[in-house]
């Protein structure tokens, strides 16, 4: 077999990623082709983990001859452990993770024209399969994504006499205060833990007109839109502890 990648982009406006990387094989019986997933806990879909055997047993079931050998890897991992395998000269067959375009640069992937025929590349939502393009080329195929969501306790707001959900930055921060007054320990949740920051920071910037890259879609972090909105939640949110103690 000729060995070569491709790498499945899970893309979305700020939501969660992953990538999947493909080995080309010639038409043959007896193949067997390995598949990197990212394995979740219950807490963000152990259910996704779970249907891949399901995935699995079925392509087995349409395509005699080809076996599927799954291996799965904690989410807070799969990069690391694709990038190592590839430096390695082992590279699956398949592959998810957050990262395709360094493979893409080198080389290793095929691009979706050579994998799907129009209509389904047509199927896909054209935002997910921008953020899978290189250089004209999408390598990143759309796998799955995530929706930020802001949600709120209707009971703590009637107690607080907050009429409804905020919709502009000074709203959430006097909803805040008005939580605060009323004893609520952590008036608004900031999620900039561990788990998918950039997704929640992407959120704020492109709330302020800003975002990671310019109009020439090279990244820029410190244009005059990200400053101000990373000022504000900086000085106006945290700094006044109206949100998580350990964002």
């Amino acid at each position: 077999m000729r060995r070569r990648q491709f790498l499945l982009q899970t893309a979305g406006l700020a939501g969660t990623t992953a990538a999947l990387g493909l080995t080309g094989c010639s038409a043959s019986k007896d193949v067997k082709l390995h598949l990197l997933v990212a394995s979740y806990d219950k807490s963000i879909g152990a259910s996704l983990s779970d249907q891949w055997d399901a995935v699995a047993a079925a392509f087995e079931k349409q395509h005699a001859g080809i076996r599927i050998e799954l291996e799965r890897v904690s989410y807070t991992k799969i990069d690391k452990t694709l990038a190592q395998r590839v430096e390695e000269g082992r590279a699956p067959d398949i592959a998810q993770s957050n990262i395709f375009a360094p493979y893409a640069e080198d080389g290793r992937l095929y691009d979706m024209s050579q994998l799907f025929d129009i209509a389904t590349q047509a199927d896909f939502i054209r935002s997910f399969t921008d953020a899978g393009t290189v250089r004209d080329a999408t390598y990143g195929v759309p796998f799955l994504a995530s929706t930020p969501r802001l949600f709120y306790n209707k009971e703590l707001f009637r107690r607080a006499r907050i009429s409804g959900a905020p919709t502009s930055w000074d709203e959430l921060r006097a909803s805040a205060q008005a939580l605060k007054a009323i004893g609520v320990k952590t008036p608004y949740g900031l999620q900039l833990g561990p788990e998918a920051a950039e997704d929640e920071a992407l959120s704020w910037l492109l709330a302020a007109g800003g975002g990671y890259t310019s109009e020439l879609a090279e990244y820029d972090f410190v244009k005059p839109e990200n400053v101000e909105a990373l000022t504000w939640l900086r000085d106006e949110l945290v700094a006044e502890g109206w949100r998580v103690p350990t964002p």
